[in-house]
């Protein structure tokens, strides 16, 4: 009988979500970084990796609610969470998943006057 050797652990729809959602916060102007939070509760496991900044949980059944946490520049909050929740809706919608995704949340863990240019001191 021939062994078979495991390939690479498929991703689930909930690892997608949280990818997806990373991805378009990330490139949302006034975003500096993603943040696990404090304590750090906003992570996902992907493929054994944990996503650091992104909580995606089961809602209901086939479907997720995103979390994204993030440190933001100073600027209209309101605005930039909302700015997130359509980028990460249109995401998941271009994926096909825009059935899996359930509510969008964003918290600012923290405002900086300005992006780190280099290397923590």
């Amino acid at each position: 009988m021939p062994v078979s050797t495991p390939g690479p652990t498929p991703t689930t729809t909930r690892a997608e979500l949280a990818k997806l959602a990373a991805r378009a916060a990330a490139a949302t102007t006034g975003v500096v970084r993603l943040s696990a939070g404090t304590p750090p509760v906003h992570v996902t496991d992907v493929g054994g990796r944990r996503l650091e900044g992104v909580s995606a949980v089961a809602a209901e059944p086939g479907r997720y609610e995103v979390t994204v946490c993030l440190v933001a520049l100073p600027v209209a909050l309101p605005a930039l969470a909302e700015e997130i929740r359509e980028r990460v809706r249109e995401s998941a919608r271009i994926a096909g998943l825009g059935d899996a995704l359930g509510a969008i949340g964003v918290r600012v863990e923290d405002v900086v006057t300005a992006p780190p240019v280099g290397p923590a001191p």
